[in-house]
């Protein structure tokens, strides 16, 4: 099919400070789509005939000489036929350029502060859930700080600067004074000999209870109503025991004699000619027991400043 624009613009004629006009030919069934006139300026080089414009430029439109294309806030003209010639630098074989990109406006100014949106109830959800349906006006809590939903979504994190789905209701709270979770005169166990000062940055400690166990204590016992109150032993020995004078019965057909000696051996009698002899115990000392029961080892500190 043959292409029929409207009107046609001997380039030759205008001078190179001039622009030209392109008009689109609406009944033309390829270029059907147009209802505007285009303004474009060109460099002149003597040649005649219409362009024929095909709006933003397609990789995979097949372009023959005369096709006006824009790309990137620029238009060309197609003077070499071609399929996938990127317009610019890279394709000057087959583009020239019509009209460059003109350089940004300068800034305009801010318009008005729109009026405060209507207020309504928070519909509160708890912690976020990431397959949850939010809508308008949910509010939700994550990693310490409280959202309220702003555009409905599912699936959108919230995050501590807000994003276009959550606004921040609540931020998280600073983190609060360490040293009230130890204050002076609390004990601190450990299995490793760093100083709780290092290992907690603050305060002064000192190393208790070396080789002794903790006692709770008790305002009823003497040995234990009194905080810091040490006593007891590891082992223990109980006192000699000295010798004794030994001592027996004979019976006697009925009758009990009961004798008494020193020495060893000693030969009791009685008064029926009946004898039995004995050995004095001697004096002995016993062994020392311990009295450790079953433990584990811990470093103990108290803080005293």
């Amino acid at each position: 099919m043959s292409r029929k624009p409207s009107a046609v613009v001997t380039l030759g004629s205008l001078a190179l400070d001039q622009f030209f006009a392109v008009i689109l030919d609406p009944a033309d069934p390829h270029y059907g789509y147009f209802r505007k006139e285009y303004v474009w300026p060109v460099p002149l080089d003597g040649a005649t005939g219409p362009i024929y414009w095909h709006g933003a430029w397609s990789n995979s439109h097949p372009y023959v000489l005369g096709d006006g294309v824009s790309y990137e806030g620029s238009s060309y003209i197609c003077i070499q036929a071609h399929t996938g010639e990127t317009p610019g630098p890279t394709g000057a074989a087959y583009w020239d350029l019509l009209a460059a990109e003109g350089d940004p406006g300068p800034t305009g100014p801010t318009g008005p502060t729109g009026p405060t949106g209507p207020t309504g109830p928070i519909y509160w959800h708890g912690a976020w859930d990431n397959g949850h349906p939010y809508v308008i006006g949910d509010g939700v809590s994550f990693v310490g700080a409280s959202y309220l939903c702003l555009i409905a979504h599912t699936n959108q994190t919230p995050t501590p600067a807000g994003t276009a789905y959550w606004g921040v209701l609540c931020a998280k709270g600073d983190t609060g004074d360490p040293g009230q979770a130890w204050p002076v005169g609390s004990v601190f166990v450990g299995v490793v000999a760093t100083s709780p000062a290092t290992l907690l940055g603050y305060g002064t400690w000192a190393a208790i209870g070396a080789g002794k166990v903790l006692v709770g204590l008790d305002s009823g016992d003497t040995d234990f109503d009194t905080v810091e109150e040490t006593g007891g032993a590891k082992t223990h020995q109980h006192a000699a025991i000295s010798a004794g004078t030994p001592t027996g019965s004979v019976p006697d057909h009925g009758t009990a004699v009961t004798a008494a000696g020193a020495g060893a051996p000693v030969t009791y009698v009685s008064t029926k000619g009946h004898s039995f002899s004995g050995t004095p115990m001697a004096t002995h000392q016993h062994q020392a027991a311990s009295n450790v029961m079953p433990y584990f080892v811990v470093y103990m500190w108290k803080r005293t400043a």
